[in-house]
């Protein structure tokens, strides 16, 4: 759903065969710029704004929170850098490394902000 949005939006990207093939970090869609050799891992995350996620180093976590078809509500998706998940998770002092959604501050600046990644792949 990421990998195939990211190419509708003009951003080359691409479904590794093993989300744990970089080691530690987790990656379910890595986002490519050929043209200057630039990439950029991408978890992938649903559910809740309740719900706990925790950053496996991948530079973005986009979080997509459920859409309803009984109320007509669309999902909405949450671009979130690395460095924002893990201030969020310093903030909150989970020792384990863990923050629910909710506990992002200003978290509706990174809803449906692609723009992030684009900025990040300098296209």
């Amino acid at each position: 759903m990421v990998a195939g949005y990211l190419k509708g939006i003009g951003i080359d990207a691409l479904l590794p065969p093993d989300p744990f093939a970089g080691g530690i970090v987790r990656m379910d869609v890595i986002a490519i710029n050929r043209a200057k050799n630039i990439d950029c891992t991408i978890q992938v995350e649903r559910g809740s704004l309740k719900k706990l996620i925790q950053n496996w180093g991948s530079n973005f976590i986009v979080f997509i929170e459920k859409g309803s078809l009984f109320r007509m509500k669309a999902a909405n998706f949450y671009i979130l850098p690395r460095e924002v998940v893990d201030e969020a998770v310093d903030r909150v002092k989970d020792y384990a490394g863990r923050i629910r959604v909710q506990d992002i501050g200003h978290l509706e600046q990174y809803l449906e902000n692609w723009g992030l990644i684009k900025n990040f792949l300098q296209l």
